[in-house]
């Protein structure tokens, strides 16, 4: 450790050193120092380096310069701060009196200046030091040329100190806790900006403000020093002292002032009376084991120090993993990991019961802080997952194994206990909601992609097990009690929807359901043999085609040829409906005006209405090139009827490429009878100001130009 010395006083000769600013002059100066300070270290130092006399002092003094018998008649000042390239000040100032030039106010100031400090080192140890010089020597006084100081370093702190701070400590307990509140409100407010202890005598102030820095963390020491002795309430032009103190009846401090400082809490020692209900949580550890936690944390904040206080208090309690989280947040992982490793131990205890599953989250969580414990608390964690949600408990997975490195370690531990998990659903499995089923298969399939496991067989190697799962997501999946029927659950890709249905087709003596699974086997092209299922496509017969035209006649002449007579498109939703789910090769007609259906209710959502829109689309150009009698018979009536409805995109599906040339006689005719229905109306426009540059081949080309020349450019 480095320890330089500066000496500011009144002089006649003092230190030249022009690369310090220093010149060789009368007045009050910096008389000397050591090599290897810099210029803004000193400028930083003897900003500091100030002592007034209260207006009200009635002690006698000579008028002799530099008097050595001055210092010792009034209050000495210490005071502590760092400097702003990281050093540390201890200073003693003592009042000298009269200066050279017969004024009074002579001070003499006695800096000790640390460099390359260890991380306990506090400067306020060095108070009252054996070291400190109260005036000039006559040699130093009588020397025509001044030297530099010499260095101190790996001086030694103050005789006594530590064992007369902590025994202060364990009698003021109290007290104590009433000025370290009022201290967290300092320094966790941007309104406060000091605290100023008053008390009868010297050393009480001084013993109250050591207190403090022996109590709170020493990396707080950056904006925290000390200074014991102020005739006024402290400023708030420097933020490197907040701690003050004052003697009473010795300073210029008013009631009236008191009131009137709203940045300065003020605490009258003798006059304050301290609450004896409670006592702080700091207080309950003694100086060394403090230190040693607050070398673990290394808090460089008052409110990383609160937060690690808050996970103290009723830590079998819920709400323990949300102050955790907190002292995450403001301390660092390290902060967080420390403490958390401080719990967990206990995690199984009895009296734990109740945060056990908020701990092992916030372990699982962040596993990666903790690659010791990830086995055991994965398993802790999902095995009280799982029986939250077989109890009808909310457990929500946003992303149950995340992505990271850790993932498909946690999947395989979570795999080896998949029997045990598996028995908490068999017992709980009628009772389970629908919500907490979907939660666990969303589960299982997060489990199956990070463990890198190919098949649902391959993950449940147990068979009961296997029949359990295909049981539980048959309920979701398959019968969309939960979801749409044959709808993957989120995490699921299709092919673990594919092997579903394969298992669940083999097994159920369902006919509907039976009858669903093969529908989607043969709408699905993916590689059913690897579950052990071959399709066989076959032509219909002729007979099974006859029932089909039937079907067809039916439903065209329920709605007939004529727009706007009879029924219209929308009352064949039934039979269409009927012939897409029940059957495994659905009616072209039926799949067109399913897909019509489907972009009716799009209304409000452009985006699906484009993605319904171009399904149109695409199915009127399949029946115009390969049912073109249908198509004929279908489109004046089902074309208008599409331009008619409330929605978007109408231009996708009607247009010069899906209609015949004869189709844009009905349009006019339509657009003419929509004359009162202003959206009818755009849409009849919009349809042809997107095809009218392509219209050089349509014979209403002349027509459709006249009728919209008004509204069209």
């Amino acid at each position: 450790m480095k320890v330089y010395q500066l000496i500011y006083t009144s002089v006649q000769h003092s230190l030249s050193d022009p690369e310090l600013g220093l010149v060789n002059q009368s007045g009050l100066r910096v008389f000397s120092c050591t090599q290897g300070l810099t210029k803004q270290n000193i400028d930083e130092t003897i900003r500091f380096a100030t002592y007034r006399l209260p207006k009200n002092n009635e002690i006698k003094y000579t008028q002799t310069p530099c008097d050595p018998t001055v210092p010792e008649l009034f209050p000495k000042i210490f005071r502590t701060f760092r400097l702003s390239d990281g050093r540390y000040v201890a200073m003693q100032i003592s009042y000298a009196g009269y200066d050279f030039d017969g004024q009074p106010g002579n001070v003499f100031a006695h800096a000790f200046i640390f460099d390359d400090v260890d991380e306990n080192f506090l400067p306020e140890r060095y108070i009252g030091h054996k070291r400190y010089r109260t005036h000039l020597t006559e040699k130093d006084l009588n020397g025509q040329i001044v030297h530099y100081l010499k260095p101190l370093d790996n001086i030694a702190p103050s005789e006594g100190v530590e064992n007369k701070v902590i025994n202060f400590i364990g009698e003021h307990k109290y007290e104590l806790t009433y000025v370290l509140d009022r201290a967290t409100r300092l320094l966790t407010s941007d309104d406060i900006k000091n605290i100023c202890i008053a008390a009868n005598d010297a050393e009480t102030v001084q013993m109250y403000l050591l207190a403090l820095k022996w109590i709170l963390p020493i990396s707080l020491s950056e904006n925290t020093g000390i200074s014991t002795y102020n005739v006024y309430l402290p400023s708030d032009k420097q933020k490197q002292i907040v701690f003050h103190g004052t003697i009473k009846q010795h300073n210029n401090i008013t009631g009236q002032a008191i009131e009137a400082r709203k940045n300065c809490i003020y605490i009258d020692i003798e006059n304050t009376k301290f609450p004896h209900s409670a006592k702080s949580m700091l207080l309950g550890f003694d100086i060394d084991e403090l230190r040693e936690i607050y070398r673990k944390y290394h808090f460089t904040s008052m409110t990383q120090l609160l937060d690690w206080q808050a996970t103290w208090e009723n830590t079998t309690k819920t709400g323990i993993g949300g102050k955790l989280i907190k002292l995450k947040k403001s301390a660092g992982d390290n902060a967080f990991k420390t403490r958390v490793l401080e719990l967990y131990p206990a995690i199984n205890d009895l009296n734990m019961k109740n945060v056990k599953f908020e701990l092992s989250k916030i372990m699982f969580d962040n596993i990666e802080l903790f690659p010791n414990e990830k086995e055991r608390v994965t398993e802790i964690y999902m095995g009280q997952c799982i029986e939250k949600l077989c109890k009808g408990e909310n457990v929500e997975f946003v992303n149950p194994l995340g992505n990271g490195e850790n993932a498909k370690e946690q999947a395989n531990a979570i795999r080896a206990k998949l029997s045990i998990y598996m028995n908490f659903v068999r017992e709980n499995i009628d009772d389970i909601s629908d919500k907490n089923k979907t939660e666990l298969l969303g589960l299982f399939g997060s489990i199956k992609h990070m463990a890198e496991v190919d098949t649902w067989k391959s993950l449940f190697t147990n068979k009961e097990d296997l029949k359990l799962f295909v049981l539980l997501a048959s309920q979701i999946v398959i019968t969309g009690t939960g979801l749409n029927a044959f709808t993957q659950v989120k995490g699921w890709e299709k092919s673990d929807l594919a092997e579903l249905v394969a298992y669940f087709e083999s097994s159920t003596k369902d006919p509907f359901l039976k009858k669903s699974c093969i529908k989607y086997i043969y709408n699905n092209n993916l590689d059913w043999s690897k579950y052990g299922i071959s399709k066989t496509l076959h032509a219909k017969t002729k007979g099974e085609r006859e029932q089909d035209l039937q079907k067809i006649r039916r439903m065209l002449s329920k709605v007939g040829y004529i727009p706007y007579q009879r029924a219209t498109y929308t009352s064949l939703k039934p039979e269409v409906t009927d012939d897409i789910r029940n059957n495994n090769s659905p009616l072209l007609i039926s799949r067109l005006l399913y897909a019509v259906y489907r972009w009716q209710g799009t209304y409000g959502n452009q985006m699906k209405a484009e993605k319904c829109a171009n399904r149109v689309r695409k199915l009127l150009l399949e029946m115009r090139k390969t049912q073109t009698s249908c198509f004929n018979f279908m489109i004046p009536k089902l074309a208008l009827e599409i331009i008619e409805s409330p929605g978007h995109y109408h231009e996708v599906m009607i247009n010069t490429e899906t209609m015949p040339p004869s189709f844009w006689n009905w349009f006019l005719i339509g657009y003419n009878k929509s004359k009162e229905d202003e959206d009818k109306m755009l849409a009849y426009t919009r349809v042809y100001s997107a095809s009218k540059a392509k219209m050089s081949r349509i014979p209403a080309k002349k027509k459709m130009r006249e009728t919209f020349k008004d509204v069209v450019e």
